[in-house]
């Protein structure tokens, strides 16, 4: 029985896959191109002379391009259940499907997941890949105005240097649980927003945000209690987020089952 409700999963997360991957592949390839060439940019320009890598990538907003970019994976992911009205042939397909409603949002939570992991794969393939090109225009642009070579760029130190990458490569387990936590509230919450119609939808849209305000409340928090371990309120302030997060997590998901169940994707 275990093993059929995990096939039904599967197989209808594929189909999920299927009708979001051209769209998430064009995402991830702009996100791409678009992070490269302004890191490049920005390391060829005059007034960023000496600057490391992590500071070109913060500055150049990547860390803005990069959230956007997970949203729209978690968005994209949902494309069958946007497209589910009456009127179109996904809509009649899933609920016609011969399994319980609950698959349905476990399939849409997992598309959501390994989408939104694969943006955060990129993202780290991304760092790495590029810090040999941006480095080398650096130390060219160095030749030609101060005839001398900068510092050579340790990789590393730059990781350490980069608040977004630090976030997504936890070394602690809390910091793990936190990122953990938050990728799950993501692709449980935004399939399940896309499950309903008009104020509905426009309600759960808003319990998405109070949830991913709660989450950055969690990890932000979680770090700073690292270098604060004695703060009691920002200790309070992080207990009382996860609360409330696991709170829309649970609501998010009942009212979703809730609103599958009564068939208002139709």
């Amino acid at each position: 029985m275990k093993n059929h409700a995990f096939k039904n999963i599967t197989t209808l997360a594929g189909w999920y896959w299927a009708m979001a991957r051209k769209p998430y592949s064009l995402l991830c390839a702009l996100f791409a191109i678009q992070q490269l060439a302004m890191l490049l940019l920005l390391a060829a320009s005059k007034g960023n002379l000496g600057m490391g890598y992590a500071t070109l990538y913060m500055g150049g907003m990547q860390w803005t391009a990069f959230g956007f970019a997970f949203l729209g994976a978690g968005v994209l992911s949902a494309r069958a259940l946007m497209q589910a009205s009456g009127r179109t042939k996904a809509g009649y397909t899933l609920l016609t499907l011969p399994m319980p409603r609950w698959q349905l949002l476990c399939a849409g939570t997992l598309a959501c997941a390994v989408m939104q992991l694969g943006v955060v794969a990129l993202q780290l393939l991304l760092f790495f890949a590029a810090c040999g090109p941006v480095s080398a225009v650096s130390h060219a642009l160095a030749q030609t105005l101060i005839q001398g070579n900068l510092p050579a760029a340790n990789l590393y130190v730059q990781l350490v240097n980069n608040d977004l990458l630090v976030l997504l490569l936890p070394t602690r387990p809390t910091a793990a649980l936190a990122l953990l936590g938050t990728l799950a509230a993501s692709a449980i919450m935004l399939p399940c927003m896309f499950l309903h119609r008009g104020w509905r939808r426009l309600a759960a849209a808003a319990m998405a945000l109070a949830g991913a305000a709660c989450c950055c409340i969690l990890v932000v928090g979680e770090r700073y209690l690292v270098i604060n371990p004695n703060t009691r309120n920002a200790r309070g302030y992080c207990m009382v987020a996860g609360a409330i997060a696991l709170v829309l997590v649970a609501a998010a998901w009942l009212w979703g089952l809730h609103a599958v169940k009564r068939a208002q994707i139709v």
